[in-house]
């Protein structure tokens, strides 16, 4: 009974163990305006689990998703219609992880183009 118990105590906590080994799961940081028609300096959320990525600019107010690449590239995307009419309209988050807890980038909305430096929350 004891040995069954413990196989599954760890199954239970592999994924910790997982997340523990890898990159942690949430990045805060400021947006920095650098370019255009701006709205005044924010700060953004981005959530990792495995390689999908939540990108919350000025925390929360619109959430773009996107994939982690094996090469610490982030790319995420969100527009509010499909099509190449509306491609213009979209905003965009391109970025690349530095291990162990930093995430480096460009946030680009239709009027502005801002700087992202996350860091891995609770650091």
């Amino acid at each position: 009974m004891f040995d069954a118990t413990r196989a599954i105590i760890c199954l239970l906590l592999l994924p910790l163990a997982h997340c523990a080994a890898g990159l942690p799961a949430r990045f805060t940081g400021p947006l920095t305006p650098r370019a255009g028609v701006c709205d005044a300096a924010g700060r953004a959320v981005l959530t990792l689990h495995d390689d999908f990525v939540a990108f919350a600019p000025q925390e929360g107010t619109l959430i773009l998703s996107g994939k982690l690449q094996a090469d610490g590239t982030i790319s995420a995307h969100w527009s509010p219609a499909n099509g190449p009419a509306h491609a213009a309209m979209g905003w965009t988050l391109t970025a690349r992880v530095s291990p162990p807890s930093t995430i480096n980038g460009t946030y680009v909305t239709p009027r502005c183009t801002y700087t992202v430096y996350l860091t891995a929350a609770g650091r």
